[in-house]
């Protein structure tokens, strides 16, 4: 159906967008068109002229992503009820502990009785066994691998994929990694992608990503409907990260978008949950803020936080 409402083509002057059967031709070279009005004597129909090519080519990128947008979301509404849908409201009165790459993860004292996801690398914390693991990256491949070969068979994997219409370095999965058991695909809106934003339904949206796989792993978790998130490692710093000193090449503005997001899912559809940040540092006051005092959790003035 999609097809028929929406068709482009193009040659090598024109891109054609067909629209409920309407061509709409853009001129794909816009120097072209000023060096073919430079010849009209009045200014001001000049610069009108390429004022409507200028809304033109903006008309043209919004029909297109749209377009993009359509088709993802068609190859979520797909796959997601298999991914997701049975983890509706299963850990309702549950504590949930989200745990991100940054340097503070490594001073997590582990919550008993709570349900642990990780993302990316996650795995590499020996004292933590996790529940689920949520990996999405450019290097999807070797962290697969290295996530498969540590033969947690119990740990539930799903792993992002962003297809190339999307994003100009393609990261889809193979096939063979979902013969192995308890690994599931969910599917990504772009970073630059204009509707990327976190969604309620999980099990027919795409997941917004926001520069980081933490967002997918937290809509997840809202989706499972806990009692409290208790946020890990999600130091929001350019210090590296709990398992190296690699400065960080993360689009923190972009993140702080997410986070706002989050707030806002948070408000909307899930008031009952609590998120509390474990030894914040970028994200310092945006939730309830606890830290690591030797054995125990405490707030920042010293006064014992009970798990």
């Amino acid at each position: 159906m999609l097809r028929k409402i929406f068709n482009i083509y193009e040659d090598n002057e024109f891109k054609v967008i067909t629209i409920f059967g309407i061509n709409i031709n853009i001129k794909k070279h816009p120097k072209e068109i000023e060096n073919l009005i430079s010849f009209i004597p009045i200014k001001r129909i000049r610069k009108l002229i390429l004022y409507f090519d200028k809304k033109l080519d903006n008309v043209n990128k919004n029909i297109i992503d749209f377009q993009k947008y359509m088709e993802a979301l068609e190859l979520a509404r797909k796959i997601h009820k298999d991914t997701f849908l049975k983890y509706k409201d299963i850990y309702t009165n549950k504590d949930i502990v989200l745990i991100g790459n940054g340097p503070t993860a490594k001073n997590y004292i582990r919550i008993n009785n709570a349900i642990h996801i990780g993302v990316n690398r996650a795995f590499y914390l020996e004292n933590i066994n996790l529940d689920y693991l949520f990996i999405q990256d450019a290097e999807v491949y070797s962290l697969l691998d290295e996530s498969l070969k540590k033969k947690f068979n119990n740990v539930i994997k799903f792993y992002g994929q962003i297809d190339r219409r999307f994003y100009d370095r393609q990261i889809t999965v193979p096939e063979k990694y979902y013969n192995n058991n308890n690994v599931y695909k969910y599917i990504l809106n772009c970073q630059f992608f204009q509707y990327d934003h976190l969604v309620y339904d999980i099990s027919s949206f795409p997941l917004g990503d926001f520069s980081s796989v933490i967002f997918p792993a937290i809509q997840f978790a809202f989706w499972t409907n806990p009692r409290r998130i208790f946020l890990v490692g999600c130091d929001m710093t350019y210090d590296g990260h709990f398992y190296d000193n690699k400065k960080n090449a993360l689009n923190f503005n972009k993140m702080m978008l997410g986070w706002n997001n989050v707030k806002e899912l948070n408000y909307n559809y899930y008031p009952d949950t609590e998120i509390i940040s474990i030894n914040p540092i970028g994200l310092k006051g945006m939730f309830k803020d606890i830290y690591t005092n030797d054995s125990e959790y405490t707030y920042e003035n010293g006064n014992i936080f009970k798990i």
